[in-house]
């Protein structure tokens, strides 16, 4: 019951997001970096706003409470997806987990 109440209150002061791949080129996979589409941001100038700010992988379905926290570095294209970078590498199983973009900015040093 505790944990639904974390999730409502993230939901309230976060903006919500989809992370949806690793950043990669023709050949390589750069597990480091992981693209974010945010919602309701359709637009390079929209994600812009979003650089800097602090990014939470929240999985509830763990048994224990567990949470990755990471930084929005660039914005990726033109059609409002980002770039964030995590305290450690995602794992493919986690692709198409919900996070939670903050309303705050962030250096990467306090990670």
């Amino acid at each position: 019951m505790e944990v639904i109440k974390k999730i409502e209150l993230k939901e309230r002061v976060c903006a919500k997001g989809t992370l949806y791949s690793h950043k990669r080129s023709k050949k390589n996979i750069y597990p480091r970096y992981s693209l974010i589409t945010i919602e309701n941001v359709k637009t390079r100038e929209a994600a812009m706003k979003y650089v800097g700010n602090a990014v939470e992988l929240f999985k509830p379905e763990s048994t224990k409470e567990e949470s990755i926290h990471g930084i929005i570095k660039a914005v990726h294209g033109r059609s409002g997806a980002v770039r964030a970078k995590f305290s450690r590498n995602i794992s493919p199983v986690e692709m198409g987990s919900k996070v939670y973009i903050k309303l705050y900015k962030m250096n990467e040093d306090e990670i």
